[in-house]
């Protein structure tokens, strides 16, 4: 029943689409799926909800009801940008930024907090026709054969062009070592597992169900040890949340009144044409 109602499980971001899904309007872009994913937009929320179950007098509202200028500031004060989306590569001006390689052929610097099968993988990538070789290919009067043939052919002298694999590896290894790093060895330190929500699930379980009227759902050991767990880990979120706030109510930032329409139109950002119970937590 509890799973049916946790908002997290049935948001846009509850699962990606699948292929053989259709489009719909909630679906999310790229942009908004690196946003929520990548670029910590979750974890604030995960602590959001954690710190208002954990310390009901706050009387904090769900994480969906606050608006996307408070979400937007809470992610820039909580989450840091190192451990926020990183770009394979980028142009800048900065002057020998700390992570980057210095820039390539075209002007493009490689991020050094990559392992060395991404790097492989983005590589690779850039054989590929661009965008402009694909338009031209689809508005030639050419028989498709042919214009795939010429696309082939672009990408072929691309590889030729270019050093192989193994020669730029290096070049990012030498890079890396002029600034004192090496590159990351397997997936140390990168997200590759969906963020669990078990810390709040378990609050929300232990507050409507695992009760002493009930004698029909005891918990387990685990779950006491999540349940304990899970306070720690909302008193040492605390602070930090709540200096952000202090900081942006400083600003102005704060989470104005709004209308019914619009708090409904902020809602569908995360929960898409999910509506949460009116009576539950």
């Amino acid at each position: 029943m509890a799973a049916s109602l946790w908002w997290w499980r049935h948001s846009r971001f509850a699962r990606p689409r699948q292929p053989w899904e259709p489009l719909t309007p909630y679906t999310p872009n790229e942009a908004e799926w690196r946003n929520w994913k990548s670029d910590g937009m979750e974890r604030v929320a995960r602590g959001w909800e954690l710190i208002r179950r954990v310390f009901p007098d706050l009387q904090w509202v769900p994480f969906y009801d606050l608006d996307g200028a408070m979400m937007v500031n809470l992610r820039a004060r909580i989450i840091p940008h190192e451990e926020r989306h990183q770009y394979a590569t980028m142009i800048t001006t900065a002057a020998n930024p700390k992570g980057w390689t210095e820039p390539g052929p075209e002007g493009y610097r490689v991020n050094l907090r990559q392992t060395k099968g991404a790097l492989r993988a983005h590589y690779l990538l850039t054989f590929l026709p661009t965008a402009k070789e694909l338009n031209e290919a689809l508005a030639s009067p050419l028989p498709p054969e042919e214009s795939m043939a010429t696309l082939k052919a672009k990408q072929t002298q691309r590889r030729r062009d270019s050093p192989p694999i193994v020669e730029h590896l290096r070049w990012v290894e030498a890079q890396a070592k002029a600034q004192g790093s090496t590159l990351p060895e397997g997936m140390s330190g990168q997200r590759n597992r969906p963020l669990s929500w078990a810390y709040v699930e378990v609050l929300d379980i232990a507050r409507y169900f695992v009760t002493r009227d009930n004698f029909w759902r005891k918990f387990s050991g685990v779950e006491r040890k999540t349940k304990t767990a899970a306070k720690k880990a909302a008193k040492e979120l605390l602070p930090d949340y709540k200096t952000a706030l202090e900081d942006m109510a400083r600003l102005g930032i704060t989470n104005a009144p709004r209308s019914a329409e619009e708090i409904s139109r902020d809602r569908r950002r995360i929960l898409g044409t999910w509506v949460p119970p009116k009576t539950y937590w």
